[in-house]
């Protein structure tokens, strides 16, 4: 599996391949919060997902553990998830679209400058 996250510009990048395991994701949520400074965190961040060759989501990992969402969910004001059609209402189960104020939208691989532009603050 390969989780990464770059800044390009005011979005949030993130890349997912492979089987994803929820210390990976953990990693990615708490990392991203602790390098925020005071002050910081009222402030909204729009994130794009990329799963490129993805797997899906390891079978017996705690993915009820929602402890971050209910936290720090509030800081994402938009997410665009990009991956094959396959995965969306996986995709949109996990993120909890619907149920919580961020707005998510999917996007199929060949819209990725759709997601890019409606990211776009």
């Amino acid at each position: 599996m390969g989780a990464t996250v770059t800044n390009e510009g005011e979005i949030k990048v993130v890349r997912l391949s492979g089987m994803l395991r929820k210390a990976e994701v953990d990693a990615i949520q708490w990392g991203e919060v602790a390098k925020m400074t005071p002050g910081q965190a009222d402030a909204k961040v729009n994130v794009l997902v990329i799963a490129e060759d993805f797997a899906g989501w390891h079978r017996g990992d705690p993915w009820g553990d929602v402890r971050f969402i209910a936290k720090h969910g509030g800081m994402i004001a938009r997410m665009a998830i990009v991956a094959d059609p396959v995965w969306e209402d996986q995709f949109l189960m996990f993120t909890g679209a619907g149920f919580r104020k961020t707005q998510i939208k999917y996007f199929t691989p060949d819209r990725l400058d759709e997601a890019r532009a409606w990211l776009q603050p």
